[in-house]
């Protein structure tokens, strides 16, 4: 093969710029372990293959969507959506379903009977405290309450359970 001016050159620039990736793709494959998350390596993945996408929002106004698609959901469950001799049907049965949701709330069960304090001390919880619920109350409080807070609270559980 008969060398050409600039080809010699070329030729090594191109081994050189080899020689650089080969290190380069082994330095990045050494920084990956046990610890590397999915995301770190896909982030990396994405940067060494070049194909960095910008992130496109679902939506433009995501918030603005929701609460329309809820309004539009609303307004088509609605019960003015049913024809007009269902409403009144509705309408009518209105009270008599009310007296017997009263009467059925109203009537004793023999499984009606109060907790008893040493139910609510069976209960406590005997691990660590876990993330509180919707009322910001942890195990530990409730374990912490003392007899007159366990007092309290059965009475309150006591008269809205009965």
């Amino acid at each position: 093969m008969k060398s050409t001016p600039g080809t010699s050159h070329t030729l090594d620039t191109q081994k050189t710029v080899s020689k650089i990736k080969a290190d380069k793709w082994l330095e990045w494959c050494a920084m990956l372990n046990q610890h590397t998350s999915l995301t770190e390596l896909w982030q990396m993945l994405k940067k060494v293959s070049g194909k960095r996408s910008t992130k496109v929002p679902t939506h433009p106004k995501p918030k603005e969507e929701a609460v329309r698609f809820a309004d539009t959901f609303s307004n088509r469950s609605s019960n003015q959506q049913l024809p007009p001799s269902t409403i009144r049907i509705q309408n009518d049965l209105r009270q008599q379903r009310w007296d017997t949701i009263n009467h059925a709330c109203n009537q004793k069960d023999d499984t009606d009977t109060p907790f008893t304090t040493q139910e609510l001390k069976n209960t406590k919880h005997k691990g660590k405290d876990t993330a509180p619920g919707a009322d910001g109350i942890t195990y530990t409080m409730i374990n912490n309450m003392g007899t007159s807070g366990e007092a309290a609270y059965l009475h309150l559980t006591n008269t809205t359970c009965i």
